[in-house]
């Protein structure tokens, strides 16, 4: 039995050999294909590989794209940012001003009042006071665009220029002419109108000095209570117009904030119009 096992297997052996030397002969076909399809899966991950590397690339440029467009609209919004906090310190600056420009003359015009002046020099500060005061309406008229504003600010003026004093004439004409050429025809009336009745004598205006030797007039010197009433009347004049200053200065907020959110919005369409063209399967 062992010895008929053997004899099979050699001559399965032989046979075998004889098989591979024939193809041999006939050429390298049989063993070219072996090397063909041991070299397929090697071309399968070569490919696998590529993908993969394209996908990563592609993926690459997506986050820069990205990166970049958040980086414009931060830009963007600090530079809005900034430009509105710069505009506001000096709208603030320009209210410290006049109030201390104010202030100053009020407190002038009090040490006059309670040092007991003479009615030339007490009725030197009424006129300079009114001056101030149409001088702060004139300007706060002519730095803003609006009609309403610009009308607000020369009826006060109008309220305030109850002497006949030049730079309050000066200020009203300059106001009227600067609102005319605005095209703003209703606020240069106003002003206009108040330059009228800055020029003209008031009945409460104080009068001239008595000539020297004679005692002055009781009625010709300005009162501390007048003082302080025409003083509540800057005060309030003064009010309305930071008022309406600050409801300027919130309307160009409003517009500032509808701007960052337009440039916001046009960068993400653009964004978005990048990364339609991205194919990411």
């Amino acid at each position: 039995m062992r010895t008929g096992e053997m004899q099979q297997q050699k001559a399965a052996a032989a046979a075998a050999a004889v098989l591979w030397g024939g193809c041999c002969r006939r050429g390298d076909s049989l063993r070219l294909t072996q090397l063909g399809v041991s070299k397929l899966p090697q071309q399968q991950q070569q490919q696998q590989q590529q993908q993969e590397e394209q996908q990563q690339q592609e993926l690459l440029l997506l986050l820069c794209l990205v990166r970049d467009a958040a980086e414009a609209a931060a830009a963007a919004a600090a530079a809005a940012g900034a430009a509105g906090a710069h505009q506001q310190q000096q709208q603030l600056q320009q209210q410290q001003q006049q109030q201390q420009q104010q202030q100053d003359v009020l407190r002038g015009c009090t040490s006059a009042a309670a040092a007991n002046s003479s009615n030339d020099d007490a009725a030197a500060c009424v006129l300079a006071d009114e001056a101030e005061a149409a001088a702060a309406a004139a300007e706060a008229a002519a730095a803003v665009d609006d009609e309403d504003t610009a009308a607000a600010a020369s009826i006060a003026l109008s309220a305030g220029g109850s002497a006949a004093a030049p730079a309050a004439v000066a200020a009203a004409n300059a106001a009227a002419s600067y609102l005319q050429w605005q095209q703003s025809p209703a606020a240069a009336a106003a002003a206009a109108t108040a330059a009228a009745a800055a020029a003209t004598p008031s009945a409460a205006a104080p009068a001239a000095a008595p000539p020297p030797g004679e005692p002055p007039a009781a009625s010709s010197s300005p009162t501390v209570q007048q003082q302080q009433q025409q003083q509540q009347q800057r005060q309030q004049q003064q009010h309305a117009l930071q008022h309406e200053q600050h409801q300027h200065q919130q309307l160009q907020q409003q517009e500032l904030l509808q701007q960052q959110e337009q440039q916001q919005h046009e960068a993400l369409q653009q964004l978005l119009q990048e990364l339609d063209g991205v194919d990411f399967c």
